[in-house]
């Protein structure tokens, strides 16, 4: 097999970080219809791929909000964590997808990284933010993050919401 280019090794860390963010998108769909069967919550309006990951994060972020047992604050404190961590993935997501990307020339033996600048309409170099630097292991740790994340989504459920 042919080792990818710097170029390729971006594209397709950028399309797997995309690609794990998605199936959070689908494990937060499934969860929420697993709610809405168990405790008869209506979340069609939210369960449409054409709405914004965000209305479903939203919409399970209430749901685990009611309570199941009182006074559980390890229920509520690992669920908070969660949906914090969500939160930022879809971010740094949408921070990706939007952003400037710039390849840069990378030389034998160093770290390849890429460089970035959130979506901005800017055209005056002086004004524009100073690019952030991800390199490919960062990249690569964020996926395995994402992955990690959306394994968690389903143990917590269980761990907090089983009979």
């Amino acid at each position: 097999m042919t080792p990818l280019s710097y170029e390729d090794g971006f594209h397709l860390r950028l399309g797997r970080l995309t690609h794990a963010v998605a199936a959070l998108d689908v494990n937060i769909g499934f969860s929420l219809k697993w709610f809405a069967q168990r405790y008869a919550q209506d979340v069609a309006n939210v369960l449409d791929g054409a709405k914004p990951m965000k209305l479903r994060l939203d919409r399970l972020e209430a749901l685990t909000q009611q309570p199941v047992s009182p006074g559980h604050s390890a229920v509520s404190n690992s669920l908070a964590a969660w949906f914090k961590r969500a939160y930022e993935v879809r971010a740094l997501r949408n921070d990706y997808v939007h952003a400037r990307w710039s390849l840069q020339r990378i030389e034998a033996g160093t770290e390849p990284f890429v460089e970035y600048i959130p979506l901005t309409w800017e055209t005056d170099p002086a004004a524009l933010p100073k690019p952030i630097r991800v390199t490919f292991t960062e990249f690569d740790q964020q996926i395995a993050a994402i992955h990690k994340l959306s394994r968690e989504l389903f143990d917590l459920l269980a761990q907090h919401f089983s009979e």
